[in-house]
């Protein structure tokens, strides 16, 4: 029998949990807000516990966690792992703060000519995408605070870019002048797909003619 899979995704604001009992099959799953903030030195282990305390008992499962949870205000800081770099070689270097049973998944970095981006979290999401849409080369994009585009080829994560998208838009949403000509947020607002594709396809038509623009001038 394969051992359960305890899949851990602890970030800035809050905590999920996953069990797993068979490879890509999440029985159960629980969320909390308790993010790496809110736990005070020393603590993951019970805050763990808190959440998913009656799966741990199971002393033959395995806890994946990752996340923020490995940065240096985290459980344990897991070193980075350079792009270029596959599955093999991030598994190659989990940071083991139980060994045998805990380990915390390490980030990515790469550099942009010498500057560097670094990514914690988003890595196990690639992984997890490309195996469940059995694709080996990709180029992928995650939503999020700080928006992560990742081009992968060979299943190897060649490079990423950060982009502060969803920080910008909560910016420009809540504390801009612009603000208060919109209507209050809610739980129940539903994404206006024709407004969104107008805006990808301006993003797109701006970027081409800013790349023929460049092209131009070269010449």
């Amino acid at each position: 029998m394969s051992r359960m899979l305890i899949g851990v995704d602890w970030g800035t604001s809050s905590l999920r949990v996953a069990r797993i009992d068979r490879p890509g099959d999440a029985s159960e799953e629980r969320a909390v807000p308790n993010g790496i903030l809110s736990v005070p030195p020393g603590g993951f282990p019970a805050a763990l516990a808190d959440v998913c305390g009656d799966w741990l008992r199971n002393r033959d499962a395995l806890v994946l966690v990752c996340g923020m949870a490995g940065s240096q205000q985290g459980w344990a800081e897991a070193p980075y792992c350079a792009c270029p770099a596959g599955f093999a070689d991030v598994a190659s270097h989990l940071k083991w703060v139980e060994p045998g049973r805990i380990a915390i998944v390490p980030g990515m970095s790469c550099e942009h000519d010498g500057m560097p981006d670094v990514m914690r979290g988003e890595e196990t999401q690639v992984f997890g995408a490309l195996s469940l849409l059995a694709m080996s080369d990709a180029t992928l994009v995650l939503p999020g605070t700080h928006s992560k585009w990742v081009q992968v080829s060979d299943g190897r994560i060649e490079r990423f870019s950060t982009f502060m998208t969803g920080e910008v838009f909560a910016l420009l949403r809540r504390h801009s002048i612009l603000a208060r000509t919109m209507a209050v947020e809610t739980a129940e607002d539903a994404l206006d797909e024709h407004a969104f594709s107008d805006g990808v396809q301006a993003a797109v038509a701006a970027t081409l003619a800013q790349r023929g623009a460049r092209g131009h001038h070269r010449e």
